[in-house]
C-alpha cells in the first residue's frame, strides 16, 4: 500500500514543530517548558520521516510495522544514511552517531509513559531533535529538490545538546 509521502512529511514536520514549541524559551518563567513532550514529538517525527523516506525509495512496499528508529534507519538507502550522518557529524562526533541512533531508538516508547520508567533522563532531547532536522532535510531533497542537488542541499544546522536551549543544557549535563 503506497502512502502519500508529502502527507507523511507534513505530519512529521508538525510533530517536529510541536517539539520545538515544547522547548522554546518563554518570556515568563511561569510558562511551562516541556522536555518530555518534546522528546516524544521529536522521536515520532523521526519515525514518520524515516518511514516516508523508505516509502519514497520503495513505493510498492508494505506498511512498515516497526517503530524503532535504528531499525528504520537501517532500512533506508545508503545515500540517505550518508546524508543524515554527514549533517549530524557537523555537531556530533562521527564515531558516536550510530551509537546515538541506537540509544535513541526507543525514546518514543520510553518517554510517552515516562512515569512508569525508573528514570526520566532527558539526555536524548538534543540528539533526537538534530536527527529529526537531518531526516527532514534528507526527505525534502526527495520531494522538493532534484536528485542532482541532493548532496549539496542546505539544511537548518542540527543543534548540539549543550546549545539547544539554556534549560536543556542544565538537564543534559547531568546525563
Amino acid at each position: 500500500m503506497a502512502y502519500d509521502i508529502k502527507r507523511m512529511y507534513s505530519q512529521a514536520k508538525g510533530f517536529q514543530l510541536a517539539g520545538e514549541r515544547c522547548v522554546e524559551v518563554r518570556e515568563h518563567p511561569e510558562q511551562q517548558w516541556l522536555p518530555i513532550q518534546a522528546i516524544v514529538c521529536f522521536s515520532f517525527a523521526c519515525e514518520i520521516y524515516l518511514k516516508a523516506i523508505y516509502q519514497y525509495e520503495n513505493p510498492d512496499s508494505d506498511r512498515l510495522m516497526t517503530h524503532y528508529l535504528d531499525d528504520l534507519f537501517g532500512m533506508i538507502s545508503d545515500e540517505h544514511k550518508d546524508y543524515v550522518r554527514n549533517e549530524l557529524s557537523k555537531v556530533y562526533r562521527t564515531e558516536d552517531i550510530e551509537k546515538y541512533i541506537k540509544e535513541s531508538s526507543k525514546v518514543f516508547e520510553d518517554y510517552r509513559y515516562v512515569y512508569e520508567a525508573d528514570s526520566d533522563d532527558r539526555k536524548h532531547v538534543g540528539f533526537v531533535y538534530s536527527f529529526s532536522v537531518a531526516l527532514a532535510a534528507s526527505l525534502t531533497t526527495c520531494l522538493f529538490v532534484t536528485r542532482a542537488t541532493f548532496l549539496s542541499f542546505p539544511m537548518k544546522k542540527p543543534v548540539p545538546d549543550h546549545q539547544l536551549i539554556p534549560s536543556v543544557a542544565v538537564i543534559l549535563v547531568v546525563a
